[in-house]
């Protein structure tokens, strides 16, 4: 039974009964003799009822199943990828309700096909580059052996070549485990806390090597506190950190707040403005280079922008300042697996 039809059936129904119940207390209020007399009238008028009471709930079912059409109509819409978002006119507070909510989901899901195409084809490209980059520490490492096999390699250059070849596996162990990270990264699921930014920065600071003629500067309140995964707040840091001590050969590394903002800056050779529209993709590199001795895949800044992002926050990096600014702020929070649970049941029903 369509809504329309149950619609008409319920209207109908309650108006018999209230003309019935009218009826009924007509009769009992007037009573003998004239109730008897009256009767006849009584159920001619009920009888003549009933077609007026099927015609306005014809009515108010045809405008309830409009409404109702409507919603369906924008949820099919929705199911078969076409999500243009709408602005209802609806006189009826709740039916507009429903609208804006199919707009609000509409909007989050085309956002979330969207990331998740990407990020598929950047799976793809990743495993197509780490694919190609494997492959000639593989030869190398091959053709040593085979030299070595070959009886080619004296004992004396040996120990040259074993260094050689273990140069190489560790190259293939840096492209894997850069790939490993950044898969990691693009998991949306992070268990959050509040991190005292002072203490993971001054965890970290030992770890990273800077040039004798750059300097620390850290204006961080202890009492300031951010809701992070400790982990990835760390990586996060040592990330931007590393590359800041990269890039700066004389100068300062600056780690503060500003307005709930986290700020890392160097007096460094900043960036190439051709390379900001790039700067998260992943196996882009501050040199645009791809020789694999010194930039590897370019994972780092897409690792961290991943780790930002499914911390309920987003990085950009300022393009005025001489040297390098990047900012760490709230915002950039990623789709919920709620959305994702209804993306996946649409493409089953597909």
């Amino acid at each position: 039974m369509s809504f329309k039809t149950l619609l008409i059936l319920v209207y109908s129904l309650a108006g018999l009964l209230i003309a019935l119940f009218s009826a009924f207390m007509t009769y009992l209020i007037i009573g003998e003799p004239i109730g008897m007399k009256m009767f006849s009238k009584i159920s001619l008028v009920v009888v003549a009822a009933l077609p007026v009471i099927a015609l306005i709930s014809y009515g108010v079912g045809k405008y309830f199943f409009g409404k109702f059409e409507g919603i369906r109509y924008r949820l099919d819409q929705i199911a078969h990828g076409n999500f243009v978002s709408i602005e209802p006119q609806e006189r009826i507070a709740d039916v507009e309700r429903i609208h804006r909510s199919i707009t609000l989901l509409s909007e989050r899901l085309s956002e979330l096909i969207e990331s998740l195409q990407k990020q598929n084809e950047t799976i793809s490209n990743m495993t197509l580059s780490l694919a190609h980059d494997i492959k000639t520490p593989l030869m190398i490492i091959n053709g040593y052996l085979e030299e070595i096999r070959d009886g080619l390699i004296s004992p004396e250059d040996l120990p040259k070549i074993v260094d050689k070849m273990g140069s190489e596996c560790g190259y293939i162990d840096d492209l894997t485990s850069d790939v490993l990270v950044y898969l990691s990264s693009m998991n949306p699921k992070r268990e959050r806390e509040q991190v005292v930014i002072y203490d993971v920065v001054h965890e970290i600071l030992p770890l990273i090597v800077i040039s004798a003629d750059t300097r620390w500067n850290i204006d961080l309140p202890r009492e300031v506190i951010i809701e992070f995964n400790r982990m990835d707040l760390k990586k996060v840091l040592m990330n931007l950190l590393h590359n800041s001590a990269k890039f700066t050969s004389c100068g300062v590394i600056t780690i503060r707040t500003d307005d709930e903002k986290l700020i890392i800056e160097d007096t460094g050779c900043g960036i190439d403005p051709l390379f900001f529209p790039r700067l998260f993709e992943p196996y882009s590199t501050a040199d645009l280079s791809r020789n694999r001795q010194k930039s590897g895949l370019g994972l780092g800044l897409s690792i961290t922008k991943n780790l930002v992002l499914n911390n309920g926050y987003d990085i950009v990096f300022d393009e005025t300042v001489v040297g390098t600014r990047a900012i760490i702020k709230r915002g950039g929070e990623i789709s919920s697996d709620e959305v994702l649970g209804i993306y996946e049941g649409m493409m089953k029903e597909e």
